[in-house]
């Protein structure tokens, strides 16, 4: 079924996808109020069409005939690997949002009342 199995194009299709996805997912992140969960649609619609890419390039890349199965196959691979990495990614950041949450508010040395200096409020 898999006679030259090229992994760099999988790896690279799946990337894009995931970034392409959680690039959509921090949007809507950013947004407190969550009003915008149109976003959620855009990034799987994202990903999906990285992956239609990949079928294209998949089945050029083998003489514009390869098999249904075959490419079936590879994009499930694909899929597969777009997803874990996208929830690498999604992992990663939250973990990056929780710290930047916490952190603030345990590193001040008094936590008892709020003074900003004139250079900290233009920030």
């Amino acid at each position: 079924m898999f006679k030259k199995i090229h992994w760099s194009r999988y790896l690279l299709f799946s990337t894009i996808g995931a970034i392409l996805y959680c690039i959509a997912i921090f949007y809507l992140l950013k947004d407190t109020s969550y009003s915008r969960v149109w976003l959620i649609y855009l990034g799987n619609a994202l990903f999906m069409l990285s992956m239609a890419a990949f079928v294209f390039v998949f089945n050029s890349r083998r003489g514009q005939n390869a098999s249904s199965m075959t490419m079936l196959a590879a994009v499930s691979i694909t899929t597969v690997m777009g997803v874990i990495i996208s929830c690498l990614l999604a992992w990663n950041a939250a973990a990056g949002f929780f710290i930047s949450i916490i952190f603030p508010f345990a590193l001040k040395g008094d936590q008892t009342k709020e003074r900003v200096n004139s250079k900290q409020a233009e920030l």
